[in-house]
Parts: C-alpha cells; sequence; structure tokens
C-alpha cells in the first residue's frame, strides 16, 4: 500500500491552534487526514517559523500567556514526521528563483513535498499564484480542500 504524505505551511498549521479564519475547517481538515493515515511532513525550520509567529503574538499582546501555552502544546503534540531542512535548501533556493519569491520560507516546504512526493497545503494565495504548472502538481490552496470536508 502507497503511503500517503502530506505537508503543510505555517499559514495552514497556524490556524490550527490560533483562533484564526479557517480555523474550524483546518482542524477538521488535518483530523481527517489522520484519520485517512496520512503522514505529515515537515521541515525542522517549521518549529522556528512557529515559535515566531507565537512569540510575536504574545509580545503584541494578540495571545495571552494561556493562550501561548495552549498553542504550543497543541504545536508540540502533532504526530509530525520532521526532515533536516538543510539538505533542502539548494533546491529551494532555486525555486525561490525561478518562482521570483524574495524568500526561500516558501520553497522549502515545496522543495519537501517534490522530494517526498507528497502534496503541500498552504493558505497562502500570493505563493500559489507564483507556481508554475510542474509546481502546482504538488501544491493546493488551502480552501480547495474545503468541499471535501
Amino acid at each position: 500500500m502507497k503511503e500517503s504524505k502530506i505537508v503543510f505551511d505555517a499559514s495552514v498549521l497556524t490556524k490550527l491552534f490560533l483562533r484564526e479564519k479557517d480555523s474550524n475547517e483546518v482542524k477538521e481538515l488535518i483530523e481527517n487526514f489522520y484519520k485517512e493515515n496520512y503522514l505529515i511532513l515537515e521541515p525542522v525550520f517549521l518549529k522556528t517559523e512557529i515559535y515566531s509567529i507565537l512569540a510575536g503574538k504574545l509580545l503584541r499582546t494578540e495571545i495571552n500567556q494561556n493562550d501561548f501555552e495552549e498553542a504550543l502544546y497543541i504545536f508540540l503534540n502533532l504526530d509530525i514526521q520532521y526532515f533536516d531542512d538543510s539538505n533542502l535548501l539548494d533546491k529551494s533556493l532555486k525555486i525561490a528563483v525561478n518562482t521570483k519569491l524574495p524568500t526561500i520560507y516558501d520553497s522549502i516546504y515545496l522543495t519537501l513535498a517534490l522530494e517526498q512526493n507528497a502534496l503541500l497545503i498552504t493558505a497562502d494565495q500570493k505563493f500559489i499564484n507564483s507556481l508554475n504548472a510542474d509546481y502546482l502538481k504538488k501544491a493546493s490552496l488551502l480552501s480547495l480542500w474545503y468541499d471535501k470536508l
């Protein structure tokens, strides 16, 4: 049996533990992926992104200490298989340049999806719009999954 693999970028996963637009849909979507035995794959870099987002929201008082701790707990208890993103950097840089992205952050997730034959799901419309047809075979906008719930 072929394993099904999925990569979520930080724009999706933050919706899981912060009250944002689409949070309920993301919770249901991720629960469904787990029920269907999908492997959730992430670059180690995701931890840096999530920690930065949470710290920023706490320092700007967008969330309180209890929300911060709860979000961190939820994130740290997700069943995620992490990959060393230092092995992804060269290819990510090429993708960033080819798609005219000013940073390689988004392309790290796409590179992991490409190398692991997984699907990347993002809430970042601008990122999706930057991708060519070949990359779009491995990347999808979050909102396109709502009808599957």
